[in-house]
């Protein structure tokens, strides 16, 4: 068949609603219509759209969904569906917005999975293009988005609770295992030719009310309509925020025992339980559940007061979906972690202190896989480090120990950026002053010890950065002296090495790395250095406390720090090995 044939919107329309052309030819048709109506975008539109319609309309209505994916029938009507979401929608468009968006609904509670997802898409689709027209529809719609959080409890169980269990939420029959694939800005044709791929196993796809890729898609609508439509908040907020604390508390039940044996063992659990059986299936759920969070974040921000009742649980959740989130879905666990670092921007804050143990730890907060080491961890440490400096005046001695570790490691990690690195020291200066007011006397001792741990890791990058400067200076002149590409790479300074080059992911190109460097690191220095003098008042105020029976002037004895261990005076004077400019400086300070 030629693409010619089907040049007029009335061949299109008799021949898809010819009964007795069989499907794989509808099939090629609906392809030639989908790739033609460009074609029909001027004077033609409206009678492009007065034809086709009442057609797509008929067959969409008229033959029942189909629950498998390489059935011809499964193919055509998400070939269809496409048909409506390329269509144009402007002025001409108007007429039909009404009657469009009852037919989506219709079939968003009958549909499969994939059929369904597509219809998201035109629906959110229309209420941008057509919000006033088709305000009377929205109400509707977020009951059927309610009716999804309300099986969600059903449609877990299913999926995972029981044992060596891989049915498919809402169908009957198992299913094989399949590739989970990120979703794409338009969706794409089930077929690139009217034929069955017999090298892609049939599944039995999940019905749309029971589905964990539909559910994936409501949240952002959701909040685009309350954003748009205020009046719809209110109500809605009664019915949401309960389903969806409660689907965010859902586990399945494999991962739920594998937490358990671990938390009886002492451990922490990070990853999928052995017991998953389609990981594929998992993820979405996961991946669900985290856009669910992403919609608490919305309501938490602009409606604090309607989670009042659940704050205690909101920590809880945040932690157990950073430890079940797969390691290969690092832009899942992105978005847990912007979604985070919202909630973490309101006054629920407070409730996340006592979860600062766990979070401390990199495998619950950034995750094992590769990826998310190399690309979440300056997200993940600024948002835990703004959390860390709000509720500082709150944490224990043995938190602010965890968090001097942590942090003085970072700033000596060559991998994070200098930005970063500046950020762990403004950190650790924010704490001295918590270090110093340590409550009990006999923790004055280990307060001191953190002011040392802290002092030396300022020292020790003093010298990293000395060290770096000089290599740095040669290499800036060296590629300033020279044309050539090739030779401003070459002959380096001994000791010169590219951390950004010899990551296995790269974050940055290395001229931005090149033109910022001696920038960022004078930066890093200057912010090093004002953090020195807090920490030297800090130790005279841990000074000990002089013998009860001296006659001693407490304020000429706590005029200098006083009472350091033969360890400590070592390090202060001898294994520090601080530049001679750093020693100026300190004796200035003191």
């Amino acid at each position: 068949m030629a693409g010619t044939e089907y040049t007029s919107p009335e061949i299109f329309a008799t021949r898809l609603a010819d009964p007795n052309i069989a499907t794989r030819i509808k099939l090629t048709i609906s392809i030639n219509l989908r790739d033609s109506i460009e074609a029909y975008q001027n004077a033609d539109y409206g009678h492009f759209l007065e034809v086709l319609i009442p057609v797509l309309k008929k067959i969409l209505e008229g033959e029942p969904p189909v629950f498998h994916s390489n059935s011809e029938e499964q193919k055509l009507r998400n070939l269809l569906l496409e048909v409506l979401y390329r269509l144009p929608q402007n002025d001409t468009l108007k007429p039909y917005a009404t009657e469009l968006l009852q037919l989506l609904m219709e079939l968003l509670k009958i549909e499969n999975e994939d059929n369904a997802v597509i219809c998201l898409k035109i629906i959110i689709e229309l209420y941008k293009s057509y919000k006033l027209l088709l305000e009377d529809q929205v109400q509707p719609f977020l009951e059927i988005v309610r009716e999804m959080y309300l099986n969600m409890e059903q449609t877990v169980k299913d999926a995972f609770d029981s044992p060596g269990s891989s049915a498919t939420p809402g169908a009957s029959t198992p299913i094989q295992p399949i590739v989970l694939v990120p979703p794409s800005p338009r969706p794409t044709s089930p077929v690139s030719d009217v034929t069955t791929n017999e090298a892609t196993p049939n599944k039995v796809l999940a019905k749309s009310l029971h589905s964990f890729k539909v559910l994936t898609e409501c949240p952002i609508i959701v909040v685009l309509l309350f954003q748009s439509r205020r009046e719809f908040v209110n109500d809605s907020i009664k019915n949401f925020v309960p389903l969806i604390i409660k689907t965010l508390g859902l586990q399945a039940r494999p991962q739920s025992e594998t937490h358990e044996a671990a938390r009886v063992r002492g451990e922490i659990f990070v990853g999928v339980s052995p017991g998953i059986r389609d990981r594929a299936k998992y993820t979405e759920f996961i991946v669900a559940q985290v856009k669910t969070m992403s919609f608490l974040a919305y309501f938490l921000r602009a409606y604090p007061d309607s989670l009042l009742e659940y704050r205690d649980k909101i920590p809880d959740f945040v932690i157990r979906l950073l430890q079940d989130c797969p390691p290969e879905a690092s832009a899942t666990r992105k978005d847990l972690l912007v979604a985070t670092r919202h909630i973490l921007s309101t006054e629920f804050r407070n409730t996340f202190i006592n979860k600062i143990d766990i979070l401390l730890d990199e495998k619950v907060l950034v995750g094992t896989s590769v990826t998310s080491h190399d690309t979440l961890r300056p997200m993940a440490y600024s948002m835990l480090a703004d959390l860390v400096h709000h509720v500082r005046n709150k944490l224990t001695p043995i938190q602010l120990s965890k968090t001097v570790y942590m942090y003085s490691r970072n700033l000596h990690d060559p991998t994070l950026a200098a930005g970063i690195q500046t950020m762990c020291s403004k950190l650790l200066l924010n704490l001295t002053e918590c270090i110093v007011n340590i409550p009990k006397k006999d923790e004055k001792d280990e307060a001191r010890e953190l002011l040392i741990k802290i002092l030396d890791t300022f020292a020790t990058k003093f010298t990293t950065l000395n060290l770096l400067f000089v290599d740095y200076q040669r290499h800036h002149q060296k590629k300033k002296s020279t044309e050539s590409i090739d030779d401003s790479s070459t002959e380096r300074s001994t000791g010169y090495f590219d951390f950004e080059q010899a990551r296995p992911i790269h974050t940055a190109s290395p001229n931005e790395l090149q033109q910022d460097t001696i920038n960022e690191g004078r930066f890093l220095f200057r912010n090093l250095v004002s953090c020195l003098k807090p920490i030297i008042l800090g130790l005279k105020q841990t000074n000990p406390q002089p013998p009860a029976n001296s006659n001693v002037n407490l304020q000429l004895y706590n005029s200098v720090a006083r009472g350091f261990t033969q360890e400590q005076i070592i390090f202060l004077f001898v294994y520090s090995e601080m530049e001679f400019s750093v020693l100026i400086i300190l004796m200035w300070i003191i």
